[in-house]
């Protein structure tokens, strides 16, 4: 796990974490290394691969230029690769019969091996490919279809997916995505070019400076003096010198004078910035989902502004930053976000969720949600 700095609501990556990362990306590779020499070694006769490249030369040199003399490619090069592509090719261009290709990445002759079993490696410039395809086309023109091998294709090209329902729904989902689809015509109009509002800054940008102070920042402190704090965090780097500009301290001020805060301040279990992963029933993503389709599972990604602890339930608080005339606009907006969120957090902590609210910066103000 990653080293949490509590005073600071940071986490750094220790060694452990980077050695184990490491060798978890490691053996991704080396499966992917089997899959792909598993695939070739089923042929029967011969083995016939296909790739495109945008452009040859520029990939051919780069590949050609991590080739050393040694007998087998290092394993920065196999970890380097973006793709099965590569890796083959990689192995064409020291091939003996990879002369074509050596010549095209410009690679000197003492990279090819000497022993190699007869490989046919054909360039095939897009231009004469089309002239190819086009000849071939007028040709398939004049064939009569065969009735029986055409039922079968219209056959199986009318399979309905029985889960066709699901199609709208991804297998793994952010929380705030789900919020954005569902209000995009809200969205489209929350935030206007910085060119018509006379200042450097986008309102959503604004808002992301916002909610950077309102989670690298010391509570405690903060209340005292929220402009003293604005400077530390700038100091230490949380804030650029244009988001510390654009924080609106009377927003803030307003914020640690509500009611909420005050019981935030007087509870002994707060925390912030809660990142969950948990696995939910496609309904609850999806209310219009029923049955089978509705108990597949979905896995849900967010991060909770705040919570804390009162009277042995967990209270959910989450920072809005978007204008909005009324608290209503909120509840529509949001509603949906902040029940997810209830589930996620009781799924995790096991502690009940009694009560939701949005913190509006825009009317200064606790919106209670349920």
């Amino acid at each position: 796990m990653k080293l949490r700095d509590e005073t600071m609501t940071v986490q750094y990556d220790t060694m452990p974490r980077e050695a184990v990362s490491l060798e978890i990306e490691r053996g991704g590779m080396s499966e992917e290394l089997r899959v792909l020499y598993v695939a070739m070694t089923r042929a029967k006769e011969k083995l016939v691969m296909l790739t495109s490249l945008d452009d040859p030369v520029k990939t051919l040199g780069k590949l050609g230029a991590q080739l050393t003399d040694s007998k087998a490619i290092s394993p920065y090069v196999v970890r380097s690769a973006g793709s099965f592509s590569d890796w083959i090719l990689s192995c064409a261009l020291r091939h003996p019969s990879g002369g074509g290709l050596r010549e095209k990445a410009g690679v000197l002759p003492g990279v090819m091996l000497t022993e190699g079993e007869n490989w046919k490696i054909l360039l095939n410039p897009v231009r004469e490919q089309q002239k190819t395809i086009s000849g071939e086309t007028e040709k398939r023109r004049q064939l009569q279809a065969d009735p029986e091998l055409t039922a079968l294709l219209q056959k199986r090209f009318s399979f309905v997916y029985p889960g066709e329902a699901l199609k709208s729904v991804p297998a793994k989902v952010a929380a705030s995505e789900l919020a954005r689809k569902e209000n995009a015509k809200e969205y489209a109009a929350m935030s206007r070019p910085a060119f018509l509002t006379g200042q450097t800054m986008t309102p959503a940008e604004r808002g992301t400076a916002l909610h950077l102070y309102m989670q690298f920042a010391d509570y405690r402190l903060a209340k005292q003096d929220p402009e003293k704090q604005l400077r530390f965090l700038l100091e230490k780097g949380f804030l650029t010198q244009e988001q510390a500009e654009a924080v609106s301290l009377k927003k803030i001020e307003r914020f640690f004078q509500s009611g909420l805060y005050r019981r935030m301040e007087q509870s002994e279990n707060l925390r912030r910035e809660i990142r969950f992963t948990v696995e939910l029933a496609a309904s609850e993503v999806n209310p219009g989902l029923t049955g089978k389709n509705g108990r597949e599972p979905v896995v849900l990604q967010g991060a909770v502004d705040c919570v804390f602890e009162e009277n042995g339930g967990l209270i959910l608080v989450d920072y809005k930053t978007d204008y909005v005339k009324e608290e209503q606009e909120l509840k529509n907006r949001y509603c949906r976000q902040l029940s997810l969120y209830a589930l996620a957090l009781e799924q995790t902590t096991g502690l009940k969720v009694t009560e939701q609210y949005l913190y509006s910066f825009s009317l200064g103000e606790a919106v209670r949600i349920n």
